[in-house]
Formats: structure tokens, sequence, C-alpha cells
């Protein structure tokens, strides 16, 4: 904040913190009053654009950026307009990749090169020799689930199984 009031001096900006599910009534309220206290919003992509834009209470994005240099295709990887998450291309941006470790290998189980693609992961010989999150859950094993399923169809993630182990103390048991 302190970056933006530097580089725009005069404008001060107030920050308020509020869940998504109780930002929009809030808004809402203020908005039947007359009252238009929010200019800029960070927020999960998925329910809070999506029910402000219904509502018409959001602007185009790209109605909102004025600088030349922001817009410039060279400086997003795939080009400023791959970065839009809703169907109409206007409302919600994503102006980040988060990467993130989401499957590890024991090197001291696994040589160099036996893995090196997602394929590589249904041979026979790794079943019941790799962990991995539930895939039916939004955590650990949502993400690489979701990835192989777009890359290479519901096929792979079948090919995985069903083998549980309850974990406690460190340890695990079948």
């Amino acid at each position: 904040m302190s970056a933006f009031q530097q580089a725009f001096p005069g404008i001060t900006v107030d920050h308020t913190s509020l869940n998504a599910s109780a930002f929009v009534p809030r808004m809402q309220h203020e908005r039947e009053a007359g009252i238009y206290s929010y200019d800029a919003m960070t927020s999960t992509w998925a329910i809070v654009p999506r029910v402000l834009a219904e509502k018409k209470a959001l602007l185009p994005i790209k109605s909102v950026l004025f600088r030349g240099d922001v817009l410039d295709d060279k400086v997003w990887q795939g080009g400023f307009d791959k970065g839009y998450l809703d169907q109409n291309e206007k409302w919600v941006y994503a102006s980040f990749v988060e990467r993130s470790e989401r499957l590890w290998v024991n090197t001291d189980m696994v040589k160099a090169g036996e893995i090196s693609r997602v394929e590589d992961l249904l041979n026979p010989k790794w079943k019941g020799k790799f962990l991995a999150g539930d895939p039916r859950t939004f955590g650990g094993g949502f993400v690489p689930a979701r990835v192989m399923r777009l890359g290479f169809g519901d096929d792979i993630v079948k090919g995985f199984g069903r083998t549980r182990r309850r974990c406690s103390a460190g340890t695990c048991a079948r």
C-alpha cells in the first residue's frame, strides 16, 4: 500500500480485510445506501467476482488499467489475455501464477530419470510405493490429479488405484 501511495501522492489507501462471505453482503448494503467505498479488491476467483458482476458492481478489469506496460503482452506469460479466469474474459484476472511442489521423489529409492513424465507413475513397479493426497478433496492431491486428468484423461487417474494407509505418530500401516 505504501508503494501505491508513493506512486500516487494524494491518494490514501484504506485497506479493509473481510472474508469473501462477508464482503458481498456488506458491499451490497453500502451500495443500496449510496455508499461506494471500494475501488479495488482481491479475492478468491470463484464466487465473489461472479456475484458482483451479476449485480453490475464491477467494471471490466481492462477498462481500469491505464499503464501501457501493464497491458503489454511481452510481460505476461502467454500474453495479457491469458490471465483471465472467467468465461467472459473481463472480470477475474490472475496476476500471477503459483507454482508449488505437489509431488516429491525419494531419491534413495528412485534413480534419476526413472520418473520423468506423469505416465511413468503408471508403471506397475511403482504400485503401492507412492503416497499422494486424496484427489477428491481440495488438498494436496487435488491439483496433481486435476493436471493429470486434464492432460491425460480420467484413465490416468484410475490407473493409480486405491490403497489406503493410516498414519499416526510417524508410522503408517496398510
